[in-house]
């Protein structure tokens, strides 16, 4: 996995998504490894609405790829299904779902994972909880020299919320030469101007670290 740069802003709408995986945001119970307290964005903060996953179903869509399935998800608690035809699956999931407890639940089938070998069925609770939801709003992939790292790859705190980390991180951008043009560099450096510096407002906006 390479370097990945979000810009995520605080907002008060709730995410227009049915995945449990999305819905949510950032808990006052659960909030970690930000370079700031959870008051700081107490703008946005309120009751929101979070997907709790309770039960898990793998749906296989060939005979075939059980063992692959298996081998995939070995360290997971999950049912499997194989997929023999529509009404098969309809009926054994109904059936599944009465003696299982499931059928007050929310459920959402995601069938992009693996290549569309599989679907994974989450059946899950929506729970309130102190909060607030944000958007990713800007991302940049590449091109930081080693000052950036050294001040932002920590295993502590991946979320950096203050204006100055915004204005460092701009300081950071860097010409790769032997895989972009100057042209290249110079669309990237607007890119994060106009979608991280430009559009930064305090309190609610933080910059997001993965590698």
């Amino acid at each position: 996995m390479g370097l990945d740069i979000s810009h995520c802003k605080a907002t008060f709408e709730r995410p227009n998504t049915t995945d449990p995986n999305l819905l949510g945001g950032e808990t006052k119970d659960n909030f970690n490894g930000f370079n700031v307290p959870f008051e700081h964005f107490h703008k946005y903060v309120k009751q929101i609405e979070c997907g709790n996953i309770l039960h898990t179903v793998i749906i296989v869509k060939q005979e075939n790829l059980l063992e692959e399935v298996k081998e995939w998800f070995k360290n997971y608690e999950y049912s499997i299904f194989i997929k023999e035809s529509e009404e098969q699956l309809n009926r054994q999931l109904e059936k599944y779902e009465i003696n299982n407890g499931l059928k007050n639940l929310y459920k959402y089938y995601n069938e992009n994972v693996s290549g569309e070998k599989w679907i994974v069925l989450s059946y899950y609770e929506i729970l309130k909880k102190k909060g607030f939801y944000y958007n990713q709003i800007g991302e940049q992939r590449k091109g930081m020299n080693g000052k950036f790292w050294e001040r932002f790859c920590r295993e502590d705190i991946s979320n950096f919320a203050l204006k100055e980390d915004f204005d460092f991180a701009f300081s950071c951008l860097d010409f790769d030469e032997d895989n972009e043009t100057k042209e290249d560099f110079n669309l990237r450096k607007l890119n994060f101007k106009e979608n991280f510096i430009d559009n930064f407002e305090l309190g609610a906006s933080f910059l997001s670290v993965s590698y």
